[in-house]
């Protein structure tokens, strides 16, 4: 009798597991998923697994190729982990990383030199001398802007609101060129302010900033625009 119970609960447990997950799919005509249409005319396939109420994973797959292009997750329909994007032949192309928790309010450690990343000048009294900023990423610019405009992606949910704007954010180099303390200053919207948090999150490491040929420690504040073209 205690066995025949033990299985109707096993039984019970897996069907609520079950009901829980379910999958819906989207066709399209083309890749930039402008043009819905039939299971039997689809080119392209997006499908979302829902985990729960809260969590869902998305694939979006060349159908002719049987590849899949894309995979994204959300949790309260907010990016979420790790989107992965493929090239036509499944190699990985680029990755988005939404492991992070947003951070507000400003803080400049002691001993950081301020500087501002337009005029590429330092902020602080008393440093003069030959002052070389820090490079960003494989092209070896040193404009942080660079950066930005080829990792940044526009949220579609703020597309599709109008929502637009200035994200103002905040980040330290050390001498051995390691970002930190990346926070946001001046928010615009959550989407917004994710991604671009994200962006500055992303560089992790850079060739630090020299005055006078010695790496120094550095406090920027960046600006990342938002404008719907």
């Amino acid at each position: 009798m205690k066995r025949t119970h033990l299985i109707i609960i096993l039984l019970s447990s897996f069907s609520i597991i079950y009901a829980q997950k379910k999958m819906e799919c989207k066709y399209y005509k083309d890749i930039w998923q402008s043009q819905k249409t039939s299971e039997t005319k689809g080119k392209y396939k997006e499908c979302t697994e829902f985990e729960n109420d809260s969590i869902k994973h998305i694939t979006f797959t060349n159908l002719s190729a049987q590849q899949v292009l894309w995979e994204k997750k959300y949790v309260n329909d907010r990016p979420a982990g790790i989107w992965n994007f493929y090239n036509d032949n499944g190699q990985l192309k680029y990755q988005m990383d939404y492991n992070f928790t947003l951070k507000y309010g400003k803080f400049k450690p002691d001993g950081y030199c301020a500087v501002n990343p337009i005029t590429h000048k330092l902020l602080e009294d008393g440093m003069e001398g030959t002052f070389e900023m820090p490079e960003y990423g494989t092209s070896n610019k040193t404009d942080v802007a660079y950066w930005i405009f080829d990792q940044v992606r526009y949220p579609t949910k703020a597309q599709e609101k109008g929502i637009q704007g200035k994200v103002i954010l905040q980040f330290t180099i050390d001498a051995n060129g390691e970002i930190g303390n990346v926070s946001i200053l001046k928010g615009v919207d959550e989407d917004l302010d994710r991604e671009a948090f994200r962006v500055i999150y992303r560089i992790k490491h850079v060739k630090p900033g020299k005055l006078n040929n010695k790496e120094i420690p550095l406090y920027v504040e960046c600006p990342v625009n938002f404008r719907i073209q």
